[in-house]
């Protein structure tokens, strides 16, 4: 906070795009990086206040935003080399982590395509919310 990296951050973010589509990308991979190292609690912790200012200065909602940060994260868990939620699985199943990362690349191409389509159509996340507010 001393150091103002949100701002900094968000100025970056800002300085290499002006399009909330391309913040959303480079955010949608900082993230996945991001989940595939990290606990996806301190994750949370960690990214959500240095990129919730610099992409709601863009425009995305921040709701919005939440859905796609907590989809990245959660998809970053799976990801292999480190994917620690696969980990987790292999220890409770007993099944060794190969063959977990096997089995899961198929859906990780499914989940990618979730997550793009969250991502940029943002009907899919806020729909229902604003469905609601209309009764």
């Amino acid at each position: 906070v001393t150091e103002q990296l949100p701002q900094a951050l968000a100025a970056a973010i800002g300085g290499l795009s002006q399009e909330p589509f391309l913040a959303l990308l480079l955010a949608n991979v900082l993230l996945l990086v991001f989940g595939t190292i990290l606990d996806i609690g301190a994750a949370i912790l960690i990214l959500t206040p240095l990129l919730v200012p610099a992409l709601t200065a863009l425009g995305v909602d921040p709701t919005h935003l939440g859905v796609v940060i907590v989809i990245n994260l959660m998809l970053g868990g799976l990801t292999p080399p480190i994917g620690m939620l696969a980990f987790i699985a292999s220890t409770i199943s007993g099944t060794p982590v190969h063959a977990i990362f096997r089995q899961l690349l198929p859906f990780l191409a499914v989940l990618i395509a979730a997550l793009l389509a969250v991502t940029y159509v943002p009907a899919i996340s806020l729909g229902l919310g604003r469905l609601l507010d209309a009764l």
